[in-house]
């Protein structure tokens, strides 16, 4: 019975020296704390207790010898402090669990997958283009719609005692804050994986940043690169033109990017309607940089296509109907069928079936098959006249 009032005794006295050197205790919980580390303490005055828990350093507190007077901030400090112990959530281990949730399954998902991209074969038309972009996009959202979404809000079920006992029931301002503070979080998550996916498309593009230029005789061995977008050369109004315009193709590439910005906005929670996880708006300064060097990449790549076209200006008579007219102006005088031009339209027409149907040029290939197509038929409608003119004249001298 002596030992166990002597126990009590130089507990309680360890317990007014501990109260002594350390701060005034605001709350009970701090105060039973304290209570505690003081019963270890005195449990550790026995050398062979250390030993068994293998304990060899304890911390000794010492007491304070500084009085300081009171600052003037001193208020402000403490109201800001009790204000974020009671309305900070980003650093609760909820939030810690939803983030390494992210990190662990969903950093590396991409609303265009790289892998996909590299193995499509390239050209492609831009409507064609636009269709593989906007299915890369709808699989990306369904694979967070179906699985990243509805797991989070699971967690909430799963592990309740991490935040429940954040929100006491009667602060609803409280437990608005809080989902405000998970929505903001996955906000960002879904914020990194739009940033990362446009980084991406834009580093593909940035592959034909050099442009397409060239000097002198085209050699298609001079862009290595795949080329991404199909344009086709086609006559209208005596002109060659490109279909789709370097305009629309412009406009499918941006599409391609803003596709990706809009693929995902949805609702935390679908009974909430203000819990709404929101990305990157089309306007900010990030998205504005990024069309920029996009956009000039591609003008870069607007100048090779203009280019190559240069090689058809000398069939530019045939374009415009003036080699008709001057075969007309040729039959009106008698000539022999030797001396009918045939040799030399053909000569045209065999130059002309050599070209190049498909022309890489670095970001776009050119489809030259119609415009081919046209300029021969054209060369065979000449020879065609020049030959019926000939047997008429023949008709008409053989009935005479």
């Amino acid at each position: 019975m002596a030992a166990m009032f002597s126990f009590v005794l130089e507990l309680n006295a360890l317990v007014f020296r501990r109260t002594l050197l350390l701060p005034q205790f605001n709350t009970p919980a701090s105060a039973h704390k304290y209570r505690l580390l003081s019963l270890v303490d005195y449990i550790l005055m026995d050398p062979s207790e250390g030993q068994r828990l293998t304990i060899n350093n304890i911390p000794k507190p010492f007491p304070r010898r500084v009085i300081r007077p009171p600052v003037p901030w001193a208020v402000s400090y403490r109201d800001a402090k009790l204000w974020q112990m009671q309305h900070l959530f980003n650093v609760c281990p909820f939030m810690g669990l939803l983030q390494q949730i992210w990190i662990e399954r969903y950093s590396s998902l991409r609303f265009v997958k790289m892998a996909d991209l590299f193995s499509t074969t390239f050209p492609l038309s831009p409507s064609e283009f636009v269709v593989f972009i906007q299915k890369q996009c709808e699989a990306t959202r369904q694979e967070l719609d179906e699985g990243w979404l509805p797991y989070c809000v699971s967690l909430f079920v799963m592990h309740e005692s991490m935040w429940v006992d954040l929100l006491p029931e009667s602060e609803p301002v409280l437990v608005a804050e809080f989902f405000h503070c998970v929505a903001a979080l996955m906000s960002l998550q879904l914020r990194s994986l739009v940033i990362d996916s446009l980084q991406d498309l834009l580093q593909f593009f940035l592959r034909h940043k050099e442009g397409n230029d060239f000097s002198g005789d085209f050699d298609v061995l001079i862009f290595v690169h795949s080329q991404i977008l199909l344009v086709k050369l086609q006559v209208e109004n005596s002109e060659i033109e490109f279909s789709p315009s370097f305009q629309e193709c412009w406009d499918v590439i941006r599409r391609a990017f803003m596709q990706i910005i809009k693929s995902l906005e949805c609702k935390l929670f679908a009974d909430i309607d203000s819990q709404y996880l929101r990305t990157v708006r089309p306007n900010e300064s990030l998205v504005k940089d990024i069309l920029a060097q996009v956009k000039e990449a591609f003008e870069k790549n607007t100048v090779g296509p203009q280019r190559y076209l240069d090689l058809y200006e000398k069939y530019r008579n045939l374009l415009d109907n003036t080699s008709d007219e001057k075969i007309s102006e040729f039959l009106t005088k008698t000539h022999s069928l030797q001396d009918s031009k045939i040799d030399s339209i053909m000569h045209i027409w065999m130059d002309i079936a050599s070209l190049r149907i498909a022309v890489p040029l670095s970001m776009f290939c050119l489809n030259a098959r119609d415009l081919n197509d046209y300029l021969c038929d054209c060369a065979n409608k000449l020879i065609a006249r020049i030959v019926t003119f000939e047997m008429d004249e023949n008709r008409r001298l053989n009935i005479e």
